[in-house]
This record gives structure tokens, sequence and C-alpha cells, in this order.
């Protein structure tokens, strides 16, 4: 795991703010992590981004071709997701949060075959897969009443999505 605290002035589009960024990145068991965090001292608005894949199927691809199992083929399984959020500090009484997740999760076979016989060249292919994943995000707006009342709106979505082809 590597991560890096960057602090110092930045131009973004002609607006000097001092900034906080947080970069990790990790690689671990075929699984490649990064994320990406901004933070604005007087904490008026704040993000976060972070992404990872893992990479398990490109590294098992040459092992399968190796060990002679599929010549002329391919198989695997990975994921992939990425998360972000942003918070807004309206004012000190009210804040707005918006968060969103997606993930994708897929397991494919392929093969190719092609035979010539008497002249005749005949050509098999086979492609399967199996996949699912999901979208989520939320929209909250929080609003501080009293020291013993507050009240909290939210809209949502989600989309699951599973695939399946022969």
């Amino acid at each position: 795991t590597a991560a890096q605290t960057i602090k110092g002035k930045f131009n973004l589009k002609a607006l000097r703010y001092y900034k906080h960024i947080m970069d990790t990145r990790t690689i671990k068991d075929g699984e490649f992590t990064l994320s990406f965090k901004y933070r604005n001292p007087p904490a008026k608005t704040s993000f976060m981004v972070s992404a990872r894949r893992t990479y398990l199927d490109l590294l098992v691809q040459p092992i399968i071709k190796l060990v002679g199992q599929m010549p002329n083929g391919k198989a695997g399984y990975y994921f992939a997701d990425i998360n972000a959020k942003i918070n807004h500090k309206i004012s000190p009484k009210d804040r707005l949060y918006l968060s969103m997740y997606t993930g994708n999760d897929l397991f494919y076979y392929k093969e190719e075959e092609k035979e010539l016989f008497d002249g005749v060249l005949t050509e098999n292919a086979q492609n399967s897969s199996l996949g699912w994943g999901n979208l989520t995000s939320a929209l909250r707006w929080n609003h501080v009443w009293n020291n013993k009342l507050f009240s909290n709106l939210s809209a949502t979505y989600s989309d699951y999505d599973f695939l399946v082809e022969d």
C-alpha cells in the first residue's frame, strides 16, 4: 500500500484554495485499488472517489494457455467498482450529501475452434458469460433545528442487472 498526502496551493479555474489531497494505491491478490480524496480545510465542500478492479483474469490467461486447457479460448472472472461521495456545508445548520456506488462482476468463457476436413473449413465458437452489477445513489439534505432535533430528507436510486449469455 502506498499513501501520499499532498498539501499546498493549487489553481482550480482561477480560484485559489488551500487543499488537502489523499492518494492511495494498493495492489494485493490480483486486485488493484485506487482512491483519491480531496478536502477543503474551511470544510465547505469535500469529495472522495475510489475505484478498484481485479486483474486475476488477465494473470491467469497465460497459465491456462500454457497448460493446454484452452489453446483457442479465454476464461476468467473479474469485478470492478467505483465509490464517490460529495459533501457540502450550505450553512451551519444545513448540509447536502451525494453518494454513488457502481459495481460489476463478470465470469466469461470464450472458445473458437477451426477444423479443415476434406477441404471444408468449419468454425465453431462458444461464448458464455454470467454477470451482475449494481448502480445505487443517494442525495440527502440534513438540517439541524436545535441541539436536540435534526431532520434528514433523502432521495435514493438503485438499479440491479443480472446477465446470462450462452
